[in-house]
């Protein structure tokens, strides 16, 4: 097993569970590890690319339980009410960073450094050993009501699903 495999088969369990977790289609890799030729690298560099930035993203904030109701429903959640309704709602986080690692692995002190200003700012940040425990912070980040609000294409009004197991 490597890292790669690692994060490969979180892929794929996500891919997998799409339907259940809506969210999971915004959970994309950050291209910022791997060896490159020198004339990539450049090229990436000059693109933007920074050494350190954690290797998953799941761009979907979390409302937390205290912004939910006894039933468990976010306020103004109720499909097709449109984000006019998150107005004045705080997230708990704006999203998740994953920092993949594999066996004695540890954190270098630009992704602790990364890990840092990221949580600073509002983003929840994990280092996860293994596909399983990062298939595990998905879940629980998710269960904690991470909202999705997407545009439905044959009217233009906002949809909100949500990102936990109904």
């Amino acid at each position: 097993m490597s890292e790669h495999n690692e994060q490969c088969n979180l892929i794929d369990w996500a891919k997998k569970h799409e339907s259940i977790y809506p969210a999971l289609a915004n959970l994309f890799a950050v291209p910022n590890g791997g060896l490159r030729d020198k004339r990539v690298g450049f090229k990436m560099k000059k693109e933007g690319l920074k050494a350190g930035v954690p290797d998953l993203f799941l761009a979907c904030p979390s409302f937390g339980r205290e912004n939910q109701n006894e039933c468990g429903e976010v306020e103004g959640s109720v499909p097709c009410l449109g984000r006019n309704k998150l107005k004045g709602l705080r997230p708990e986080y704006f999203g998740l960073f994953i920092e993949m690692k594999y066996g004695k692995n540890k954190t270098t002190e630009q992704q602790d450094d990364w890990i840092r200003r990221l949580r600073h700012q509002g983003y929840k940040c994990v280092v996860c050993y293994s596909w399983e425990e990062a298939r595990d912070v998905l879940e629980e980040y998710m269960d904690k009501f991470a909202i999705d609000v997407m545009q439905e294409e044959h009217n233009g009004i906002g949809k909100i699903i949500s990102g936990f197991k109904e």
